[in-house]
């Protein structure tokens, strides 16, 4: 991975969390915004960020190849994508990793 990035839930993010899914919601964002519901994969890297602790790329990408008994470069660009994803909708945030 060339620019390594860690992500965190963004302090303004809000969730609700069930078994199988999570509900967030970007509270910096005005008027009436959906919820994003994350299910399955989508839940599975949910579950590794916190808004207090930065996660590199590349071990998250790392943690879930393994679970997924895959290999990295077969999942990280996916990884990638949904994260930068959920940075676009205001959930997540992202700076450069501190080596």
């Amino acid at each position: 991975m060339s620019d390594e990035v860690s992500w965190r839930v963004r302090p303004d993010a809000a969730w609700f969390e069930e078994e199988e899914r999570v509900s967030v919601l970007a509270l910096s964002l005005s008027g009436s915004a959906a919820p994003v519901i994350l299910e399955g994969t989508a839940k599975e890297i949910w579950d590794r960020l916190s808004p207090e602790h930065p996660r590199a790329t590349r071990d998250l990408v790392a943690e879930l190849a393994a679970l997924a008994q895959m290999s990295v470069e077969d999942i990280e660009a996916d990884v990638l994508g949904f994260l930068q994803q959920l940075r676009a909708q205001r959930i997540l945030e992202a700076a450069a990793s501190v080596a």
